[in-house]
């Protein structure tokens, strides 16, 4: 189950955000959080995260040259499931705003929210 969908600028501010389950952080604080780990990981080990998991939980990456989509999901879930969901809501996500610019700062979580019923349908699309 997809529990919080983020996506984020390349700085870590999350610009969108979307709860379905468990998890209750602030969407910032997580933005933050994923993006200092990415890049950590992308400093020393050279490479992309593309999964944080815990015993029972996992964030999932997808980074572009504009954002990154991260999901937050059981870590039982399909992996590549998952990477094709991310895949098509990134698609979507650049449709319904196809003049965005990854380095406009004043992006407001109240501007996206447009996007939660695409986001809906295509994770109904997948149940």
């Amino acid at each position: 189950m997809i529990h919080n969908f983020y996506i984020l600028k390349k700085n870590g501010i999350c610009i969108y955000h979307k709860k379905f389950g468990s998890l209750e952080e602030d969407p910032q604080s997580i933005g933050g959080f994923l993006t200092a780990i990415s890049m950590f990981s992308k400093s020393i080990i050279g490479e992309q995260i593309k999964v944080l998991a815990t015993a029972n939980y996992k964030f999932v990456f997808r980074t572009d040259d504009k954002f990154t989509f991260v999901t937050f999901t059981d870590n039982q879930d399909n992996q590549s499931e998952i990477h094709r969901i991310m895949e098509i809501v990134r698609k979507n996500f650049y449709q319904n705003f196809p003049n965005l610019k990854s380095d406009y700062d004043h992006y407001n979580l109240k501007y996206f929210e447009i996007f939660d019923s695409t986001l809906t349908k295509i994770l109904k699309d997948f149940q």
